[in-house]
């Protein structure tokens, strides 16, 4: 699970990088809600490290990230 935060916030890091902004600044936010639309979808297997609580609490924290999880060992 850590290896897989890890490699997430790496392409996060390179991404905002890229933009030259932080991801969050390039998300849609609904004016009457002030929900945020997620910007980036992270689609994964449905493998343990990615329904850990600390994954899923990493992921909930930060909005403009969607988590999509697909029938385990078949992630395409």
């Amino acid at each position: 699970m850590h290896d897989a935060i890890t490699a997430i916030e790496k392409a996060l890091a390179e991404s905002e990088q890229l933009l030259g902004a932080p991801l969050a600044d390039h998300a849609r936010v609904d004016p009457e809600t002030g929900e945020v639309s997620p910007v980036v979808t992270v689609v994964t297997d449905n493998g343990g490290p990615f329904r850990s609580f600390t994954f899923e609490a990493f992921i909930a924290a930060r909005p403009e990230l969607h988590h999509v999880r697909t029938k385990a060992r078949t992630p395409g």
